[in-house]
């Protein structure tokens, strides 16, 4: 049970990881993209 429950948080973890560098890089792209829009 505890094995797991330790998976499913790393999967978890790994998950918000992927979606948290997204929003980053979409961030960063639309900052860089303003720049060059004016």
């Amino acid at each position: 049970m505890i094995d797991n429950l330790m998976i499913g948080l790393k999967i978890t973890g790994l998950g918000m990881g992927i979606v948290f560098a997204i929003l980053i890089v979409l961030y960063i792209s639309i900052k860089i993209l303003g720049k060059f829009a004016k």
